[in-house]
């Protein structure tokens, strides 16, 4: 069985390359692809080819609707990341439209770590990050920027967190880890 922590990492894999989407991955971690699973980036490379990945907007309306065209596919994903935690609110609550569970049936993780996070009902898996470093990063881009108006903003890479809850999981449809 794939635990909840594999399950939040194939959902994330998608995180840095396709921000602004929902990220869909099939099945499970394989113990020959510690970091992955070939069969994920099949279905993405798949679902981009029929034109068919959801956009979002970081706001739960989005969520939902992209949810709601990932379930229409011939094999919906079993684990999906969104951009932001509300999306993924979003997205649960597509999900509980059409009586299917998160994580039973999808597993969920959102990014942001918003305080509603941890109070719906599954309680969101998420990405943490730094907000108040991201903050003085702007700030400080933005005086170099006013100071030197040919100046270019480094490239930052600020630290985040998983946040492991309840909206992550195996799904009864999932990957093992001994496929």
């Amino acid at each position: 069985m794939t635990s909840r922590r594999e399950t939040a990492i194939v959902a994330l894999l998608g995180a840095v390359l396709f921000v602004g989407c929902c990220f869909a991955a099939r099945g499970g971690l394989r113990d020959s692809a510690p970091y992955g699973d070939v069969h994920l980036y099949g279905h993405y490379a798949r679902l981009m080819s029929h034109g068919r990945w959801p956009y979002g907007d970081f706001f739960d309306e989005s969520g939902e609707r992209a949810m709601r065209e990932l379930l229409a596919l011939d094999e919906p994903p079993t684990a999906v990341f969104a951009a932001s935690d509300m999306m993924a609110v979003g997205a649960i609550r597509a999900l509980e439209s059409v009586r299917l569970r998160c994580p039973d049936d999808i597993s969920i993780v959102g990014f942001d770590d918003i305080q509603l996070a941890e109070y719906v009902s599954p309680a969101l898996t998420t990405i943490r990050q730094d907000k108040r470093g991201l903050g003085a990063a702007a700030a400080r881009s933005l005086v170099q920027m006013m100071e030197d108006a040919q100046a270019t903003p480094p490239v930052l890479m600020l630290p985040v967190d998983l946040v492991v809850r309840a909206s992550s999981g195996a799904a009864k449809g999932g990957g093992s880890t001994n496929d």
